[in-house]
């Protein structure tokens, strides 16, 4: 998939092995949606488009059966042409097992994951419970024995993906993280950041809004498997592409198209990163 970072392959030495991924000549999303002096302004179908090439990253993954686990800006990565792809896949689930039998590291990796307004809030749900099991109520480790460990373990889901996603969207369209309060919901606050956003077309920005609630709204589902992992119900990645085509064409399409003789010019080179912001703001 032209969204998803490749993996070339890797190095081993006797102590360590390298990763070999595809180069991306423009690195981590999260920069330039974090400088606000460099880039002030995004026009709202290209910020858009960035939402249409994550979600059709994640909709490739979700078809193999892959949990990608953190979709944030900061494991996006832009290519040339500002086309973006999702890196670090599978990164927390990965984390979690490497040190599932270290209780005090894991702990550690709870707290993060339990601060980060990224993570599902059922996933939340499932840390606490396991913090709420295994502590001696000082903020001490886990049993450390590795049946305990296993019976408590955190499981992500395709819906946990989904989430993380809208909280990514969020960020791409307003520049800003939701806070995490209980007296001002993350719908109070979408709907608040929504309001001073020009989208150029009221229909554009009323699917948007839906786009967005059908992400937010979820309801518990049982799980006969196992009572340490919570379900929810969610829309899927494949559902909500139409969706986003509809805001996109809505709104007139990608900004990033560019006549075919020109396309060179954007290809590899970190010099035209700048340029090319200029021309789509």
């Amino acid at each position: 998939s032209p969204f998803i970072q490749q993996f070339y392959g890797f190095i081993s030495s006797e102590h360590s092995y390298q990763i070999v991924e595809e180069y991306t000549c423009n690195g981590l999303f999260d920069m330039i949606l974090n400088d606000i002096n460099q880039f002030p302004f995004f026009q709202i179908n290209l910020r858009i488009a960035w939402i249409l090439d994550i979600l059709s990253g994640i909709a490739f993954l979700h078809s193999k059966g892959i949990i990608h686990s953190e979709i944030t800006p900061g494991n996006i990565l832009i290519s040339d042409r500002l086309k973006l792809k999702l890196g670090n896949i599978h990164s927390t689930s990965d984390i979690l097992h490497r040190y599932s039998n270290e209780p005090k590291k894991l702990y550690d990796i709870y707290e993060v994951l339990y601060n980060s307004p990224y993570i599902a809030p059922e996933i939340k749900d499932m840390i606490q419970n396991i913090r709420s099991t295994n502590s001696n109520g000082d903020n001490s480790p886990p049993p450390s024995t590795m049946t305990e460990l296993m019976n408590n373990k955190l499981e992500f889901t395709i819906e946990n993906d989904i989430y993380s996603f809208m909280i990514t969207c969020f960020v791409i369209i307003f520049r800003k993280v939701p806070t995490i309060e209980d007296d001002y919901t993350l719908q109070e606050q979408f709907n608040d950041s929504l309001n001073n956003i020009n989208f150029h077309s009221e229909d554009a920005k009323t699917q948007f809004n839906t786009f967005m609630l059908s992400m937010m709204e979820y309801k518990p589902l049982p799980n006969p498997i196992s009572p340490h992992i919570i379900l929810v119900d969610r829309p899927k990645s494949d559902t909500l592409l139409p969706q986003v085509n509809s805001i996109l064409h809505e709104l007139g399409d990608d900004p990033r198209i560019i006549e075919e003789e020109e396309s060179h010019e954007m290809y590899g080179a970190m010099a035209c990163h700048d340029t090319y912001l200029a021309e789509l703001e």
